[in-house]
């Protein structure tokens, strides 16, 4: 997990080859204005999923588990809570790998968490 602010996304841009794109385009979007949904910025390689959902609890939480993609956590407005725990180490499956929609979700038995808000 990269934890920082989109001012300093630069440094971790040479850590794959699609980071220059998604930074670009975090940047450069008026992304307050885009309609929540899926948004494609490289034809199924890489897309945005906007969403407007109330923060999440840490009670409530599921663990996300990805294969094909990285998630990018971009927050807005207000705040929200993300926990972190290398795959390898969940246990736990509530569900099994959906390789269409590249996700599996594990409890919650996070071993780092953070919380986020926006600069607004």
């Amino acid at each position: 997990m990269i934890y920082d602010a989109l001012t300093n996304a630069d440094r971790y841009a040479s850590l794959h080859p699609l980071f220059p794109r998604a930074i670009d385009f975090m940047r450069s979007k008026h992304l307050h204005a885009l309609e929540p949904g899926i948004h494609d910025i490289i034809n199924k390689q890489m897309f945005a999923i906007v969403e407007h959902v109330s923060a999440r609890l840490r009670e409530a939480a599921k663990l996300e588990c990805h294969r094909r993609y990285i998630d990018i956590q971009l927050v807005l407005e207000g705040r929200d809570e993300m926990g972190w725990k290398s795959h390898n180490d969940c246990h736990t499956p509530l569900s099994d790998y959906n390789a269409e929609k590249d996700i599996q979700n594990s409890l919650a038995c996070v071993a780092t968490q953070v919380s986020i808000r926006s600069l607004k």
